[in-house]
């Protein structure tokens, strides 16, 4: 997929977010039109704790050949600091970040359990609002996948529509980079 064809999911998540009633129901629409779309099996939403020191998961979203696994259970039960693992990876560089084999990474505390599932590229990028992170988005498949250097302005734009929704819907934040 390249940018010109990522361009309508940024539409549908625009639309599913202005759909959404409350913060944890456009999470979920939002990680279901992204995954869905763009051919992921499990995606989750990290949120900044209260304080800024932590990420923790907001919502988790799997595709139907993936539903409710032990990386998803992990991944519920984990949180991340600036730097440790994909989203505190995304989180500290303020900016996507991809990873072609989520099972070569030295820092991925949830290597056994994406191990077990298969799971091999993923991607994180930051929810961000004026400035601030609100969150990550993070999402994995079973394939090997090269970052595509045309999807980082789209997922550039997937975490703007997402930080602005979480921020209208009361977020904490961590402080402007």
């Amino acid at each position: 997929m390249n940018e010109i064809e990522a361009v309508p999911v940024v539409a549908a998540v625009r639309e599913a977010l202005a759909r959404a009633g409350t913060l944890e129901e456009g999470v979920r629409r939002a990680l279901s039109r992204v995954g869905e779309s763009m051919g992921w099996l499990f995606g989750a939403c990290w949120e900044v704790e209260p304080g800024a020191t932590r990420l923790r998961v907001r919502q988790t979203w799997c595709a139907r050949a993936f539903r409710r696994t032990e990386f998803d259970s992990e991944s519920r039960g984990h949180s991340f600091a600036p730097g440790e693992g994909l989203p505190g990876r995304a989180w500290a560089a303020g900016a996507p970040v991809w990873v072609v084999d989520a099972q070569e990474e030295a820092n991925f505390p949830r290597h056994e359990a994406a191990a077990r599932e298969g799971l091999h590229a993923g991607v994180a990028f930051p929810a961000r609002a004026a400035g601030a992170v609100y969150g990550v988005v993070e999402f994995y498949t079973d394939s090997l996948r090269a970052p595509t250097p045309a999807l980082v302005p789209v997922f550039e734009r997937l975490g703007e529509e997402i930080g602005a929704f979480m921020a209208a819907h009361g977020a904490a934040a961590a402080d402007p980079a």
